[in-house]
């Protein structure tokens, strides 16, 4: 165990690696917009506007450089509420209450096909036009100090970001909502338009504004305008759940979010709790993407649905078997209830079991979260909307849905072009279609579909790897933690994979340290030994983390069945160097490793 100083650890040394974990992903690299910008790309940067062009036309419109007439929504008071940090801004939101009671929902998004056309830009595959860059990367790559932009700063943070108080063109959604059952009423008013917000906000703020009811808060952000938007805007949301909630959609238990920084040349890790207004901009961008899906769908237009497969439909069945599994042990967690046996998974199985885990503590609560998105497929981009039936025996309930978790028949991504490929391919053929301009072809919306499937895998190992980087540094030597297993990895030797309940950073654990290498019955929510259940999901560990050469983490249990440690002088030391320590023979040494290895309930105290 290293007795050294911890290292000094600067963002710029952690940027530098996680470029290599970029690159490795086919990322955009960062200085892919800097100094590595290939000439051809940095002079179509360059020759993009400084600021968003128009002429006044009157009649509520005005008419952009070349002619085309646009709405002018100037006089809508939208805001953005997004992360304190957040420089990309692609969607705004405005609340009205109509005379007749009926709220009113606009949705603002960055008007990104404006800047440039992808039917031009991705028949080749280097990195020599932004259309061509957009494509490859796909999916905007985040690591806990940077975004990797699929998009220039000249777009991303300026042009196409919604910033308060600059004239800015956006894709705007415009849906009439019944405020008693929180549906949409008609059909959406769809247009591109000229709009400003009246202020950014952090999700801070705005959830400040909710808690003091008006009465206290007062700020540069917060005047009489956006205090009534973000008022209006909780009521709005609320009917829009309640509707949600009529539909039984997944609803998975509040997530603590973690944010990192670097204090004094060292990782600092910081847990937050996720904020009720959080889920009021959730609620808007969920109905913005299903209203256009729907409109999509009834025009019959070349665009790029998302689709999620029931567990039901995965791997012959397994899934379901699984989760009779999970019932069947939710005794070893402490659970006093379970529910009845079932023959589908429906979004109302989660729920009830949802149910069962919000009067126990937090860590469980986590415990059936995590289990239960593994066993969910992968939402995908998809050309069709394939439908799926399912039936809820308890409650009686036929769910007909081409989206799993939010049960929704008709589901796309449109509110975030800035950072997904698929939201661009959206708003431009769904704005063709309304102005009669022509859309992209039905070759390039398949390409781009292709792509994005590819990307997104692709992009979550990236986020992963990012996150075992840092974790890398943070832990720095040798550490004892308190750990909750959260997955399995049955690759090779197989590991339990734990998260650190402290920081969320994930240690593998060799399996092992509880099987001794014979052999185990592979579950997905857990593994037995001779009929025993020997690991399972939410089982909590005290374990001696270890940083590798190549900054990969692992992880020893610390109890009677693995390698014992004990504490002397205020540090930690395994059995080995205890018996080092004591001038053992090699041979005496060995052959009590060997001892403890095959007698591992042994306990601790009789190993002198």
């Amino acid at each position: 165990m290293t007795t050294e100083s911890p290292k000094q650890i600067t963002i710029e040394n952690l940027l530098k690696e996680f470029d290599d974990v970029v690159a490795m992903h086919g990322g955009i690299p960062r200085d892919l917009w800097g100094i590595d910008c290939p000439q051809t790309l940095r002079e179509q940067i360059k020759a993009l506007p400084k600021k968003v062009e128009f002429e006044e036309y009157g009649k509520g419109k005005v008419r952009l450089p070349n002619g085309d007439v646009i709405d002018d929504l100037r006089h809508l008071e939208f805001i953005t509420v997004d992360p304190q940090s957040c420089k990309d801004m692609d969607d705004a939101i405005c609340c009205e209450i109509a005379k007749n009671g009926d709220y009113i929902l606009y949705t603002a998004i960055a008007d990104v096909p404006r800047y440039f056309d992808l039917t031009e830009d991705i028949e080749n595959g280097d990195l020599n036009s932004i259309g061509q860059v957009y494509f490859n990367g796909g999916y905007t790559m985040y690591s806990p100090f940077k975004a990797y932009n699929i998009l220039p700063e000249e777009l991303s943070d300026n042009l196409c970001s919604l910033k308060a108080g600059e004239d800015r063109l956006a894709f705007v959604t415009r849906i009439v909502i019944d405020p008693v059952t929180g549906k949409q009423k008609g059909e959406p008013k769809i247009m591109e338009a000229l709009v400003k917000s009246r202020a950014k906000l952090s999700y801070n703020e705005a959830q400040a504004i909710v808690d003091s009811q008006m009465s206290k808060v007062r700020s540069e952000n917060a005047n009489e305008v956006v205090i009534g938007q973000v008022l209006i805007g909780q009521m709005v949301a609320d009917s829009i759940r309640n509707g949600f909630a009529s539909r039984d959609m997944v609803r998975f238990p509040d997530e603590e979010e973690r944010s990192i920084s670097i204090e004094d040349g060292q990782i600092k890790v910081e847990i937050e709790k996720r904020l009720p207004y959080q889920d009021v901009v959730e609620a808007f961008m969920i109905m913005t993407n299903e209203a256009n899906a729907q409109f999509a769908r009834e025009k019959k237009l070349d665009v790029i649905y998302r689709v999620h497969a029931s567990p039901n439909s995965n791997n012959g069945g397994e899934d379901i078997l699984s989760l009779v599994r999970l019932l069947q042990i939710m005794p070893l967690h402490g659970f006093e209830e379970s529910i009845e046996s079932i023959s589908q998974v429906t979004p109302g199985t989660f729920n009830r079991i949802f149910d069962l885990v919000k009067s126990e503590n937090g860590a469980k609560n986590e415990i059936y979260k995590k289990f239960l998105s593994r066993i969910q497929a992968r939402a995908e981009s998809s050309l069709d909307i394939p439908k799926s039936i399912c039936y809820d025996y308890i409650s009686g309930r036929k769910y007909e849905y081409s989206h799993f978790g939010l049960q929704s028949d008709c589901y796309m991504h449109i509110t975030s072009p800035i950072r997904r490929i698929t939201d661009y391919v959206n708003i431009k053929n769904i704005l063709a279609f309304v102005q009669g301009k022509e859309p992209l072809s039905a070759e390039i919306v398949a390409k781009v579909a292709m792509q994005a499937n590819a990307t997104c895998a692709e992009v979550d190992k990236a986020g992963m790897d990012f996150m075992e980087i840092v974790a890398g540094h943070y832990y720095g030597e040798e550490r004892i933690v308190s750990a909750t297993l959260c997955d399995f990895d049955y690759s090779k030797n197989g590991y339990c994979i734990f998260e650190d309940d402290a920081t969320g950073f994930r240690i593998n654990v060799p399996m092992e340290e509880f099987s001794h290498g014979l052999y185990v019955e592979q579950e997905k929510w857990g593994f037995t030994l001779y009929g025993d259940v020997v690991a399972a999901l939410g089982q909590k560990e005290t374990l001696l983390v270890q940083v590798n050469d190549d900054l990969t983490i692992s992880g020893h249990v610390i109890n009677a069945r693995s390698h014992h440690i004990a504490q002397e002088g205020g540090k930690f030391h395994s059995e080995r160097e205890r018996f080092e320590k004591r001038k053992l023979s090699k041979k005496k040494a060995k052959m009590r490793d060997r001892a403890m290895h095959l007698h591992y309930d042994l306990d601790p105290s009789e190993r002198e």
